[in-house]
């Protein structure tokens, strides 16, 4: 269904990178949302005055609440498309995640009203007045926020929005909830006790407990998280295949929005290479970077003596004495500086995060083994983190 309407009203609708485009999948979105939730309210308003159900009458705030957010969905859409400018320079793109979180925290706002209401249901219980016409009605609530979730869901997966997926972890629950509803007014008559109250407190609860496992997922973007491991790794294959690159690392990504990654890195090449020639690989490895992949990527290159043979076998013997202290211990950027006393074995350890041996104490412990091999040699370290894998 997304794609046939995108169709019909998103122009170059497959170019899901392009922000306009983003924008127009947005507010497709919001509004089928605003139209589905306003069909949804009016069936369960008319079912819950009617059969006097406060689950019901609930669930029908619960889908008002959700063309709220249908029309916030819109905005924020709007908003992130903004270019960036001199106060924002990396751009809008991360009031889609403000969106997310606004829309989870309705949904808690929701539950807690819904779980207020059903607790006085059951302290002072009310008969049900159902019908056939009302198990119908229900059913096609159901089926109808079924094909919203899976909706939002579906384009949710192609422009990589999370106010889209939060939308639809949205539908889906009040599909769930609504199914509830229905199983309750169905069995009711049957047992000669009115469920409805008992239902919808286990509707508020999953609701609400559910909206708070997205209100963390919504906010991880905004406090700053890693990228998609794929993205990187594509991008480091890329730059491996250029003449002339010998190894990568140092790299740090910043997220400010879906399509909007900024990348700093660093390229190990020959120390004894021309540096225009290889200062000329550099800015085309940037420029084709950002062509294919619509990434700003900045790359600081390093020069390596690979010809050294002091430096080979040394780097070597870290080598060895990092694997003996820890397997997971990495080291780059090793270089040689030799002097009338002593030589400085200069270079970065990539410790993992929250690993068990301080920092100073692991810097020690390797300063310690490699005066151990040879007295000649003093270890210049710098402790370095793993932004990316």
């Amino acid at each position: 269904m997304v794609n046939l309407l995108a169709k019909l009203f998103i122009k170059n609708y497959k170019n899901v990178d392009d922000e306009k485009v983003r924008t127009q999948y947005g507010t497709l979105c919001g509004g089928f949302g605003i139209i589905t939730n306003l069909i949804l309210v009016t069936i369960k308003l008319i079912i819950g005055i009617l059969s006097l159900s406060i689950s019901i009458i609930a669930d029908a705030i619960n889908n008002l609440s959700d063309m709220g957010s249908s029309i916030i969905t819109i905005i924020g859409f709007k908003i992130s498309s903004k270019p960036a400018d001199k106060k924002h320079p990396f751009g809008h793109q991360r009031v889609e995640y403000i969106v997310g979180l606004i829309i989870s925290m309705i949904i808690i706002f929701v539950g807690i009203e819904l779980l207020s209401q059903s607790i006085g249901k059951i302290i002072t219980p009310s008969e049900l007045d159902t019908s056939l016409l009302t198990y119908i009605l229900l059913g096609v609530s159901i089926l109808l926020k079924l094909i919203q979730g899976l909706f939002y869901l579906s384009a949710s997966k192609k422009i990589n929005s999370i106010s889209l997926k939060a939308s639809s972890k949205d539908s889906f629950n009040d599909m769930i909830s609504t199914s509830v509803v229905l199983i309750g007014v169905i069995i009711s008559p049957y047992i000669g006790y009115n469920l409805d109250g008992v239902l919808g407190v286990a509707v508020s609860i999953f609701i609400i407990v559910t909206a708070c496992l997205l209100l963390k997922d919504t906010m991880s973007p905004l406090i700053g998280e890693k990228p998609d491991p794929e993205i990187i790794s594509s991008i480091k294959e890329f730059i491996m295949n250029y003449e002339g690159v010998l190894g990568i690392h140092d790299v740090v990504a910043h997220i400010y929005g879906p399509s909007k990654i900024f990348i700093t890195l660093h390229v190990e090449v020959d120390a004894k290479r021309n540096i225009l020639e290889t200062h000329d690989i550099i800015d085309n490895i940037e420029q084709d970077i950002k062509q294919k992949f619509g990434i700003e990527i900045t790359i600081h290159m390093d020069p390596i003596e690979i010809d050294d043979e002091e430096r080979k076998n040394e780097k070597e013997a870290v080598t060895k004495i990092l694997r003996e202290i820890d397997n997971n211990l990495k080291f780059h950027d090793f270089r040689l500086v030799r002097g009338p006393t002593h030589t400085n074995l200069i270079f970065d350890v990539l410790v993992p995060f929250e690993y068990k041996i301080p920092d100073e104490e692991l810097v020690n412990i390797i300063k310690q083994k490699v005066s151990e091999n040879n007295p000649i040699y003093r270890c210049v370290i710098t402790i370095d983190k793993d932004y990316i894998d």
